[in-house]
């Protein structure tokens, strides 16, 4: 009879330590998946950010940088302006099923016209790529939030104070 309690306790004792040890490896396992669902999605973001970086380099060499070459365009003299100009009109619908793409590219429009003093242009363009990577990327995303900084600049420059500090604050929040 004495024999009983003790054996209750050691039996209990090991229930614990088997509860424990299945509690630290479900634990181990929502740890595992959680790692692997974490590093699925930045694999994901990097699979994006490469594919966005080639087509906007593609776009540049032969939407861009090709209208430079003697067999492209008769105009050997042609200005860097003209260029970029041209390039700029073609955008329109290019990208319809790559939004990060024409948003990235938009967003350079828009910093080269702030940059030329063209805020009228440089806004549509920076309107848009907010638009684009909102839609696409998420209002966090740093390529949403690099857009937003060009309007936000674009206005500074344009003397739209008001719309430039709630646009930075909004960026910064």
């Amino acid at each position: 009879a004495g024999r009983a309690p003790g054996a209750a306790r050691a039996a209990e004792d090991e229930r614990s330590k088997a509860v424990a040890e299945r509690d630290r490896a479900l634990k181990s396992d929502q740890q595992a998946r959680a790692e692997r669902a974490k590093a699925i999605e930045e694999k994901q973001r990097a699979d994006t950010a490469a594919k966005v970086s080639a087509a906007v380099t593609e776009y540049l060499q032969k939407d861009v940088l090709a209208q430079a070459s003697p067999n492209n365009e008769p105009d050997r003299d042609i200005t860097l302006r003209t260029v970029f100009d041209r390039a700029a009109q073609k955008i329109e619908g290019r990208f319809t099923n790559q939004p990060a793409v024409e948003a990235r590219i938009r967003t350079s429009f828009a910093e080269t016209y702030n940059a030329l003093g063209e805020y009228g242009i440089a806004e549509t363009h920076a309107r848009r790529a907010v638009e684009l990577s909102r839609s696409s990327l998420g209002a966090e995303h740093p390529a949403t939030l690099t857009a937003q900084s060009e309007l936000a600049e674009g206005y500074y420059k344009s003397g739209k104070f008001r719309e430039c500090l709630e646009l930075h604050q909004e960026v910064l929040r």
